[in-house]
């Protein structure tokens, strides 16, 4: 069970580098091991950590923060047996949909792509 769990989170990270990596608003914070991937949005910390207290909030997935470089980041790790593609997808959502909300109340304007 294990060995299936790691094989997933290593098989499927690739996808929330796609969709976030290359993305202009997000940057991604670690070298993604073990499908654990640190980011933030291109904003200062207290918009960060008010991302991540909505998207908790939100209910759908539940993510943990940590400092790096001084930097407030997102960890989001993917490992549960269960986990398929759909599942990485609706996260991306949610994240990006309440980013949007976050950066637009404090008129901060990063492009998307």
């Amino acid at each position: 069970m294990l060995f299936v769990n790691i094989y997933v989170g290593i098989a499927l990270w690739p996808n929330i580098l796609r969709s976030w990596f290359y993305h202009k608003r997000f940057e991604v914070s670690n070298d993604v091991h073990m499908g654990l991937v640190c980011f933030r949005l291109k904003a200062p910390n207290e918009i960060n950590e008010e991302l991540l207290d909505k998207v908790n909030a939100d209910g759908k997935i539940y993510c943990v923060p940590t400092r790096l470089n001084g930097n407030y980041v997102i960890r989001f790790s993917i490992g549960n047996y269960y986990t398929q593609p759909s599942d990485i997808e609706m996260a991306w959502t949610t994240f990006s949909k309440i980013a949007t909300d976050v950066l637009e109340k404090h008129n901060i304007k990063i492009s998307k792509n």
